[in-house]
């Protein structure tokens, strides 16, 4: 039993990062969708910006954190989405 919680655990790991992969395209759908949504571009980047002291949450953390551990998209880059809706419109 311990042999097959071991593999389980393994093929857990080695998925990883798709995994968090999909979840980071959802969140960022997520928020393009409130962008639609609310109109307000500015309050998302102040949202943004808040997170990043209130949550303790690194801007831009290292490309391996972000592979395996980050299931959201990392602030800077959803500042950056804020920007482009505004630019867009």
């Amino acid at each position: 039993m311990p042999f097959a919680v071991l593999i389980v655990v393994a093929i857990q790991l080695a998925l990883l990062p798709a995994t968090n992969t999909v979840s980071r395209r959802y969140e960022a759908e997520a928020d393009w969708v409130a962008l639609e949504t609310a109109r307000d571009p500015r309050a998302a980047e102040s949202l943004f910006r808040k997170l990043s002291t209130t949550a303790l949450d690194e801007p831009e953390a290292p490309r391996w954190a972000q592979l395996v551990l980050g299931t959201h998209p990392e602030l800077v880059d959803r500042v950056g989405m804020a920007r482009a809706w505004s630019a867009l419109r």
